[in-house]
Parts: structure tokens; C-alpha cells; sequence
């Protein structure tokens, strides 16, 4: 709930992100205000399926291959659902289609299921090292933490968990996102 929360609420600097990166040069001038939400709510929900499908993974295979190779296997099966999430709210946000209907239709009818797919590979070039790079994170604050609290083999509280999930996922986007 917390990933589609955030979601939701950088919804609108990311459509100012995706329409900065357009190639066809589309501005908030061109497709409308309406632009920085349109999508927000349908594609925000498929955050839920990427952090269970993300943190499912990790968690399975951490103890058997270590931290790096499942925060990757993570970020690789979460693809599943983020790219197609990605194609759809990038097409709603440059104005390509009004609606979280018509543009699932559309793409379907016109490519079938692999156009949900289509630029799974710069999407796959941002997640697997962003998602690799929060889990390494996570685990190295959340063990300092622990540590330095003298409660080794513990568990953080909520507010601990929530400062380092978001201190992990701010170093990550920093050290993984483009200027």
C-alpha cells in the first residue's frame, strides 16, 4: 500500500519527467494539466503487484544467492507487471489516449499482448538498478541500525522500517536516475 501510496503522490512529477523526455517534444502546454493525473489512479494500482512480485522474490531467494542477485531477480519478475504499466501511463500522459480503457484496448487490439511489452527494455535498464540498489541499501541501514541499537537478529520497528525504506529508496534514485 505504502509503494502506490508514493505512487500516487509522485504521480505528477513523473508525468512532468515523461513529458520532458518525449521525443516527439509534447509539452504540459500541448496535452493539458490534466496530463499530470490523468492515469494516476488505474496504473498507481499495479504498484501493489510490483512491490509483492519484488518483495516475494527477494525474500525467497536472498538467504540461497545473497542480497545483490535477489534484489536483481526481484526487479527482473516485477517487470512483469511495471512495464506494462509504464506503456500505459506513458501513452495517457503524452496524450495518446484519454483513458486507462481505451488505452489497454487499443494496445491489445492493435499488438496484442506484446504491446504491453514494448519498451520493457529501457524499463528493465531503470528498475533492476534502482531495485537493486534500495534492497543493498535497506539491508546495510537496517543492520547499522540494528547494530548500533545492540538488537542484532531483531526486527526494526514500524517508524525504523519506514525511515529506511525511504532513506534506501532516496540513495537509489540518486545514484541510479539521470541529472
Amino acid at each position: 500500500l505504502g509503494r502506490s501510496f508514493a505512487q500516487m503522490t509522485l504521480y505528477p512529477i513523473d508525468a512532468l519527467r515523461t513529458l520532458a523526455q518525449t521525443r516527439d517534444g509534447r509539452t504540459l502546454a500541448d496535452v493539458g494539466v490534466s496530463a499530470l493525473v490523468r492515469g494516476c489512479a488505474t496504473t498507481s494500482t499495479f504498484a501493489l503487484f510490483m512491490g509483492s512480485i519484488q518483495f516475494a522474490v527477494y525474500e525467497g531467494c536472498r538467504r540461497s544467492v545473497g542480497p545483490l542477485l535477489a534484489s536483481a531477480a526481484g526487479a527482473v519478475s516485477s517487470c512483469v507487471v511495471s512495464v506494462p504499466q509504464e506503456v500505459i501511463k506513458q501513452r495517457l500522459i503524452t496524450g495518446v489516449y484519454s483513458s486507462f480503457r481505451e488505452a489497454v484496448s487499443t494496445i491489445y487490439s492493435t499488438d496484442g499482448v506484446l504491446g504491453f511489452y514494448n519498451s520493457w527494455k529501457p524499463t528493465m535498464a531503470r528498475n533492476v538498478p534502482f531495485v537493486m540498489t534500495t534492497f543493498m541499501t535497506m539491508d546495510l541501514l537496517k543492520n547499522r541500525r540494528l547494530k548500533a541499537t545492540n538488537r542484532q537478529g531483531e526486527e526494526l520497528s514500524l517508524a525504523e522500517n519506514l525511515v529506511v525504506g525511504v532513506s534506501s529508496a532516496l540513495v537509489a534514485g540518486l545514484l541510479t536516475n539521470p541529472a
